[in-house]
């Protein structure tokens, strides 16, 4: 499903084309286009670099758009006097449960990354300023099988439904 691959110091990094595969590979099945509530920060430079922060509101179950929402959050960041039109890199956490970098120096694998695109610092739902999942939030889901049809939401095919909505 990856199209495309490089490596900067012996690490492999992966271009963000797999929502773009993802969509093409599941015309009927992919999330259709929904207006999606957001809210951004205005641009503020860290760091030489400008930085937005993006709050979304998304299904909580993208088979129901019109069901529970949740919050996901996002950082923009691109590098000072670059175009905001360049492609969108999403990055993705690898986990568990961590929320994404907020270091926006731009050095190492983001400040390659930086020359071409602009990056987005994806909390995937259930890490950092998302939606959190506690204890204390599944306690109000009911019983055990409640609990575990509300954390089914969290699983990585949501996390991928859900990049569809953030690139736009």
């Amino acid at each position: 499903m990856l199209s495309q691959c490089y490596t900067i110091n012996n690490r492999m990094f992966f271009w963000c084309r797999v929502i773009q595969n993802y969509i093409n590979m599941n015309q009927n099945s992919a999330p259709k286009a929904v207006a999606v509530a957001v809210e951004s920060s205005v641009s503020r430079m860290v760091n030489g670099h400008h930085s937005i922060d993006h709050r979304f509101k998304v299904p909580l179950n993208h088979e129901e758009f019109n069901g529970e929402k949740i919050e996901v959050f996002a950082r923009e960041v691109r590098k000072k006097g670059v175009s905001k039109d360049l492609p969108m890199m999403i990055f993705f956490q690898g986990g568990p449960g961590g929320e994404s970098p907020r270091n926006t120096l731009g050095f190492g694998w983001m400040a390659e990354i930086l020359k071409s695109h602009r990056l987005l610092l994806l909390d995937q739902r259930g890490t950092g300023l998302s939606t959190e999942v506690l204890p204390q939030i599944l306690d109000t889901r009911g019983d055990a099988r409640a609990q575990a049809e509300y954390l089914a939401n969290f699983r990585a095919d949501s996390i991928v439904k859900e990049s569809v909505f953030v690139r736009r």
